[in-house]
């Protein structure tokens, strides 16, 4: 004998409703109030996958100006960034890059027309060429017993200095004097007397004594003593040597 099962249901409100079944053995629900289905939070509906058929159909169209094959990958065209390098910006940068090469010297000294100028700073201080010379002349009076001295050189940027120290007569006494800082002074050497000297042929002679030495300090000058009772004129003749 054949058994008979009878299935419930739990519909809202907690009425219990009898399922029954067709001819066929399907399931009958009369209506959808009669079992309460509730979705899972977050199911895909039929709304949602319409929004994302719509999207891949998008994809699909903007993936058309795309053509890829074994070697490389072709772009269609393609909107630029702002500022973006383009073949005439290049262009415009090259023509650039050869003008100045054509304004560029090659190396190695060339004359003027062929070298690059340079135009040294406003506060620039004096710069002296190796191998050159500075030289200056003075006149220095010196009265009687008395030691009087020339006027001060910069020895910056010089290697040696040489002086000459010329009078009309006898009793003089010159000495090099050296200072860092144009205020303290030391003598280095003993003074030397001026004498007198014959030119060559022996016919005339000069009272004079010269140096030549290498810088010692940045400042220099002379201290010309007169033992005599009268003034003497001095010529003093200095060199500065890079």
């Amino acid at each position: 004998m054949s058994q008979q099962t009878l299935i419930k249901g739990l519909a809202s409100g907690n009425i219990t409703v009898p399922f029954s079944c067709s001819s066929t053995g399907e399931m009958n629900i009369a209506t959808s109030s009669a079992l309460d289905v509730n979705p899972i939070t977050g199911a895909s509906t039929s709304a949602l996958q319409t929004t994302g058929n719509s999207s891949l159909s998008s994809i699909d169209s903007t993936l058309s100006g795309f053509t890829c094959d074994t070697s490389s990958v072709t772009v269609s065209s393609s909107v630029l960034p702002t500022n973006a390098s383009t073949s005439a910006l290049q262009s415009t940068g090259n023509s650039s890059l050869s003008s100045i090469d054509t304004k560029t010297p090659s190396l190695g000294q060339a004359v003027k027309s062929s070298s690059v100028p340079v135009t040294l700073a406003s506060d620039q201080g004096a710069l002296s060429v190796e191998g050159s010379s500075t030289s200056t002349s003075q006149t220095l009076a010196v009265a009687a017993t008395t030691k009087t001295e020339s006027t001060t050189l910069d020895t910056d940027g010089f290697k040696r200095i040489g002086y000459i120290v010329y009078t009309t007569g006898t009793g003089s006494f010159a000495q090099l004097e050296w200072s860092h800082d144009s205020s303290n002074w030391y003598h280095v050497e003993s003074r030397s007397a001026l004498a007198s000297v014959s030119d060559a042929q022996g016919s005339s002679a000069q009272v004079v004594h010269y140096f030549t030495v290498d810088c010692l300090a940045k400042y220099v000058r002379v201290g010309v003593y007169n033992s005599t009772a009268s003034p003497l004129t001095h010529e003093i003749i200095a060199n500065r040597i890079a």
